[in-house]
């Protein structure tokens, strides 16, 4: 079993802890003190996401980073932003709930199982037909 985390490391998926750089520590716990206008939880976690990504992108050894990793960095944030536990599962919901959101332009209904891989391949399948192919 893996320590838990810390300032400086971050809990995976996978269950390993994963040391970061000081400096995208602090980035972290800053980001999570700014107030940001989203018009819901799907929008706040997109932009968060984008930041994060692009401040680990720019610290030292960001090029090698996961995309799990990055994952897991938005979800200790927004846990400190909105006060309840997200990990890198649900912020790749959340992401990929607003993938569909923009990509479907509300024009489909939900699936109705929970299955974000079948929801996935269906978007997929759509984004395939509309373009012929």
């Amino acid at each position: 079993m893996s320590p838990p985390p810390t300032a400086t490391s971050v809990s995976t998926l996978s269950g390993n802890t994963i040391a970061i750089d000081p400096q995208l520590a602090l980035f972290l716990q800053q980001m999570a003190s700014k107030e940001f206008v989203a018009e819901d939880l799907v929008a706040l976690a997109r932009t968060v996401y984008v930041h994060v990504l692009l401040r680990a992108r720019q610290s030292a050894g960001g090029h090698r980073m996961s995309r799990e990793l990055i994952l897991a960095l938005t979800g200790r944030v927004l846990t400190q932003m909105v006060g309840f536990y997200l990990d890198a599962a649900d912020v790749s919901d959340l992401l990929d709930e607003a993938d569909g959101t923009a990509s479907g332009g509300g024009e489909e209904e939900a699936p109705s199982n929970d299955d974000p891989m079948e929801a996935r391949r269906k978007r997929l399948a759509a984004a395939k037909q509309k373009s012929g192919g």
